[in-house]
């Protein structure tokens, strides 16, 4: 017997079981060193009041990690930077947070779909991009990028949602009214095609570029329009403030429905009188437990992408320990349980689906919210 050839090929069985053993080994070690994850968040600007409620449920998420001994170990550390609610300082905050802080993922940016450019920062690179509030289909438009996903609701369900409000409360003639940027042109694109296929004629689909501060014009002809109703749908503070003046001057009787900005509308009290009867869709949450939490850690209630931002923490948190390595491949393939949706799992678009109900549409009655469908 060759003894020489035998040992040879005992080292290569070796060799080659181990390199086995390390490759299907992709977890994180426990270093003692934080594990660090960005969050480029509007905190300034048009997108604040949800950058906040994302700030505040993503390092909910991070706490709850800690306490159980983060990931394999280490603690989560959350990184936060500003984007100013802009797309060029979207684009800056996660290069610094990648280049500078050395971020193993990002949460974020808040309203990718509304100020993009970011994903490229991320392409190339084992380093997901995960936005909270950003609508999936926007953000893989015209370019769909490996390693970026959104957690937030999908637009689909809510304009079949809103579309068959129309037809249940009688609406034959419908002013499509929403803010000029790649969420809402889609969004408006699908609620215009689902209400068609249900006989509801768009008389009007107007796209409102930020800052425009007199709508007096544009007032006169949707009141000329004789429309049923009216969707309006603005985050820009100027717009707003600008078409409620001049609603309330010029028609008053205008019969309103708007998004989930409909909540932000009857919050404000400058507003509050002019929403009366205003109809909205809102998204849902599956774990009510999460408002509990949330309420009991920072006194109020859980808006906007608290809960998806959450969400968002821990499935970047699961990913990173189960396999480092290759993180969009395991996103990709993996259903994830969250408050937000329940079971879900992430599209070829890398956006969130669920079998469980994501909106229900609301009204405003003598002041208070109620659910209506």
């Amino acid at each position: 017997m060759n003894y020489k050839k035998l040992i040879i090929s005992f080292i290569i069985i070796a060799a080659v079981v181990t390199g086995i053993v390390v490759s299907k080994n992709h977890k994180i070690e426990s270093t003692g060193q934080p594990i660090k994850i960005g969050a480029a968040l509007g905190l300034t600007g048009d997108a604040s009041t949800w950058a906040e409620m994302s700030l505040k449920g993503a390092q909910m998420a991070v706490d709850e990690l800690n306490a159980k001994g983060g990931v394999n170990g280490n603690n989560i550390e959350l990184v936060v930077e500003d984007t100013k609610s802009t797309a060029a300082g979207s684009i800056s905050a996660v290069q610094k947070l990648i280049s500078i802080d050395n971020v193993s993922s990002i949460l974020g940016p808040t309203w990718l779909d509304v100020y993009p450019g970011a994903q490229g920062t991320v392409s190339g690179k084992n380093i997901i991009m995960m936005s909270p509030d950003a609508g999936a289909e926007a953000i893989s438009t015209p370019n769909a990028y490996e390693n970026v996903f959104s957690s937030w609701y999908r637009s689909q369900p809510k304009a079949e949602l809103f579309a068959k409000h129309l037809q249940d409360t009688g609406v034959k003639r419908l002013d499509i009214i929403v803010q000029n940027d790649a969420y809402y042109t889609d969004l408006s694109n699908r609620i215009e095609t689902e209400s068609k296929k249900l006989g509801i004629e768009i008389v009007r689909k107007e796209l409102i570029n930020g800052g425009d501060a007199d709508f007096r014009t544009l007032v006169t002809k949707i009141k000329s329009d004789n429309a049923d109703m009216v969707f309006a749908a603005l985050y820009d503070q100027k717009a707003i403030d600008a078409f409620f003046k001049n609603r309330s001057q010029l028609y008053p009787d205008m019969k309103l429905s708007s998004d989930e900005f409909g909540q932000d509308y009857v919050d404000n009290p400058d507003f509050a009188k002019l929403v009366n009867n205003m109809s909205f869709f809102s998204a849902t949450r599956q774990d009510d437990s999460f408002e509990v939490k949330f309420k009991e850690k920072y006194n109020e209630v859980p808006k906007f992408g608290a809960s998806n931002s959450y969400d968002t923490i821990m499935i970047l948190a699961q990913a990173l320990e189960k396999d480092r390595d290759h993180l969009a491949e395991y996103i990709s393939k993996t259903e994830f349980n969250t408050v937000t949706f329940g079971k879900m799992r992430f599209d070829d678009v890398h956006g969130a689906t669920t079998n469980n109900t994501t909106y229900v549409m609301k009204q405003v009655v003598d002041g208070v919210v109620k659910i209506i469908k």
